[in-house]
């Protein structure tokens, strides 16, 4: 990693830890790189009050692809007021979902291997196919729940995706087998996520750990942001 990627980490890793002692959250997790939004959640999750909670669950929830046993414990996470659960949805969402029938026929694109099926699914077929073609081998599964069983209805990137427990879903068939040529079975997609030069979650947690043992004390980080700001400014001109 060049000095501009660790200075730029050392100065995100400042302004999360003074949004957290602001308790800014919104401005906390917009800080935070995508794939390690769930990571960070799980770091300060007992400390956000409710609707926090469960909108910033919502927001992250939409950017995953697959839902793993973490993300499904946030779900059902009884310490935050289930009943809070729909302001996972913005307003467009529950209004779409209030116009869904009682019964409702779900879609699910997923490995030929896959292990169980998920808590994610889709209203639109050609959706889940769209997924199973992410992998080498996929297939497309059809069942059938019911609108009360349901959690969340996120309509955002064009998903109609509907969020449901697993044993919740009924008649559950497979209706399409899917090979996907696009991505080849030995590809780093399906071995590692691509590096992102953010701090990772472990740096995040360190810095929350140094901000937890030194509240009270005088807060120097605006100082250290402006020195490291001047930093990158000349580690730039000398690269220029």
């Amino acid at each position: 990693m060049n000095t501009i990627d660790e200075l730029s980490k050392r100065r995100t890793i400042l302004h999360l830890t003074q949004a957290y002692k602001k308790k800014d959250w919104d401005t906390f997790f917009i800080l935070v790189d995508g794939h390690r939004k769930q990571g960070v959640f799980g770091l300060v999750c007992d400390e956000l009050p409710p609707l926090m909670y469960w909108e910033t669950l919502g927001w992250i929830l939409q950017g995953e692809s697959f839902y793993n046993e973490e993300l499904i414990r946030f779900i059902t996470n009884e310490e935050k007021d289930l009943s809070m659960r729909y302001l996972m949805m913005s307003k467009d969402d529950r209004k779409g979902f209030k116009k869904l029938p009682n019964t409702l026929t779900v879609y699910r694109g997923q490995g030929i291997d896959a292990d169980g099926l998920g808590w994610s699914w889709t209203l639109s077929r050609d959706m889940a196919v769209y997924f199973a073609n992410r992998f080498p081998e996929g297939e497309v599964m059809q069942g059938e729940c019911k609108k009360s069983d349901v959690i969340a209805y996120f309509t955002g990137r064009n998903e109609d995706e509907i969020v449901v427990p697993r044993e919740k879903v009924l008649h559950v068939k497979s209706i399409e087998k899917t090979e996907s040529k696009r991505i080849p079975k030995d590809s780093m997609f399906f071995k590692n996520l691509l590096p992102i030069n953010g701090p990772n979650v472990e740096e995040i947690e360190a810095g929350l750990k140094e901000a937890r043992r030194n509240r009270g004390k005088a807060d120097t980080m605006t100082r250290d942001i402006k020195m490291l700001d001047i930093l990158i400014d000349e580690a730039w001109k000398q690269t220029s």
